[in-house]
């Protein structure tokens, strides 16, 4: 059985998302003093901005950072609001795998295809052993290719 490690990297992104859940609530009972009299229009717009944010930060960290557990008959995944899941590996069609660009570099992403739907990301980002868990997965998968990085095509990813 082989088990993910999550990197130092995620650890810290964790940590830097946690404040932006905050920050709106100390920005709406400090309104006035922060923006002044004529609250109302600069609060929304600030707080709106703020939230899209932060969903948008939640949605990507529970869709990767995900502890995952593989053995010879399933994988086992559980997200960071501590959600299972278990999957058997014959039930996937296979993985894709893609390339991601940051400025701490570029990070290759497994996508764990079922019914023609990723429905697992595991990014080499967020583990420590990823390349474990990939040769893990590539012995009991089969490989669909690589699949070109595009940042607003790859958000149908999510849904």
């Amino acid at each position: 059985m082989i088990k993910s490690r999550f990197s130092f990297k995620t650890y810290l992104f964790v940590a830097m998302i946690i404040p932006t859940f905050f920050l709106p609530i100390y920005l709406f009972i400090n309104r006035v003093e922060t923006f002044g009299e004529n609250c109302n229009l600069k609060f929304l717009f600030v707080s709106s901005i703020m939230l899209f944010t932060c969903f948008w930060f939640i949605l990507g960290t529970i869709k990767r950072v995900l502890w995952i557990e593989i053995n010879s008959q399933e994988i086992r995944i559980t997200n960071i609001l501590f959600s299972k899941t278990k999957i058997k590996i014959s039930t996937f069609d296979g993985f894709e795998t893609s390339i991601e660009a940051s400025n701490a570099g570029n990070y290759e992403v497994m996508y764990l295809i079922k019914n023609k739907k990723s429905l697992v990301h595991i990014s080499e980002f967020h583990l420590a052993n990823y390349k474990e868990l990939k040769s893990s997965i590539e012995i009991k998968m089969s490989n669909l290719g690589y699949v070109p990085f595009r940042f607003f095509s790859d958000w149908k990813r999510y849904w």
